[in-house]
């Protein structure tokens, strides 16, 4: 079964859509009443600019909006954001056609494939999934992408960490913090009285 292996194919965008957004903390607190809701979003959240950037860019035209909204705070932070990208591989045969995939890319991927724009040309590498296969556009979990050939030079390698790579990174600041915090509770009083 192709289901699961990991594949890594480069190809031509020739699309970058969101394709699933999700905010539940936002969810959560417009069931408040707007006298809570309005300074637990400022709390929570962060600040809309005052000054929107200049640039063409997807998110100078979410700040615009929320300008024009009237919000004082939002809560981007929180959400979470699956793109779907699909990219045309060029065939090597003589009459065939160009084959297509479509990768989801989850948010860690946000800010690279927010860059994007059709007719970059882009190295891809995820594990292929049931859904799709057999059919015209196969779909394959985005696991690390890279700019071969784009309109912005600055876009570079990324790679999602794998999971044991962000536990064991995860459980190394717990064991600083804790370890501070024993250190301060012992030495703390010692250095506090001489």
């Amino acid at each position: 079964m192709l289901a699961g292996q990991r594949v890594s194919w480069n190809g031509f965008v020739t699309s970058v859509e969101v394709s699933k957004s999700s905010n539940p903390l936002s969810s959560l607190l417009q069931l408040l009443p707007p006298l809570i809701c309005s300074p637990l979003i400022c709390l929570l959240g962060e600040q809309v600019p005052l000054v929107c950037p200049l640039e063409n860019t997807v998110d100078a035209h979410r700040c615009e909006i929320l300008q024009a909204s009237g919000q004082k705070c939002q809560l981007d932070a929180w959400s979470d954001t699956e793109v779907m990208l699909v990219a045309k591989m060029k065939s090597k045969r003589m009459w065939g056609t160009d084959a297509e995939v479509a990768i989801l890319a989850d948010d860690f991927f946000k800010n690279f494939t927010s860059a994007l724009r059709p007719t970059d040309r882009v190295w891809f590498q995820g594990v292929l999934l049931a859904e799709g296969l057999g059919g015209p556009r196969p779909r394959l979990r985005l696991e690390q992408i890279d700019c071969l050939d784009c309109h912005r030079s600055d876009l570079m390698l990324t790679r999602k960490p794998g999971r044991l790579l962000a536990f064991l990174s995860s459980s190394v600041d717990v064991v600083q913090v804790a370890l501070q915090s024993f250190i301060g509770f012992v030495l703390g009083p010692m250095v506090r009285f001489t």
